[in-house]
Formats: C-alpha cells, sequence, structure tokens
C-alpha cells in the first residue's frame, strides 16, 4: 500500500468517525427532549391529579362513585 492510499483510507475513516459522533450527539439531544417533555407532562398531570395542589381543601371532586 504506497502513502497515497494509506493517507486517503485515514481521512476516510477520520470523516467516517466524525459524521457517527455527530449522529450519536443528534440522537442524544433528541432523547433528551424527549425525557424533559415526559418528565413536564407528569409534573403537569401531578398537579391536576386529585391531592396534586389542585384540589379542593376539603376534598370535594377528589373521589368518584362508580358503583352507582
Amino acid at each position: 500500500m504506497d502513502i497515497a492510499s494509506l493517507a486517503s483510507s485515514i481521512a476516510q475513516i477520520q470523516t467516517s468517525n466524525s459524521i457517527s459522533v455527530a449522529v450519536a450527539k443528534k440522537s442524544l439531544d433528541a432523547q433528551k427532549q424527549e425525557g424533559d417533555a415526559a418528565i413536564k407532562l407528569l409534573e403537569q398531570a401531578a398537579k391536576t391529579a386529585p391531592g396534586g395542589g389542585d384540589a379542593s381543601p376539603d376534598g370535594v371532586g377528589a373521589g368518584i362513585d362508580v358503583r352507582g
């Protein structure tokens, strides 16, 4: 293998590695955003759930009679 083809192969490998790292970073960022959104949804659900802060102090509306 001559020097020129070796240098070309090394450059190609470095480019491939750089692309792989960039794709991995994008994927990690997307997963972090999805996780943050899920946490925000859970926090909002906790605020609106009975006993989650928005319920009345006397407990009115905290339960549903499903037996009839």
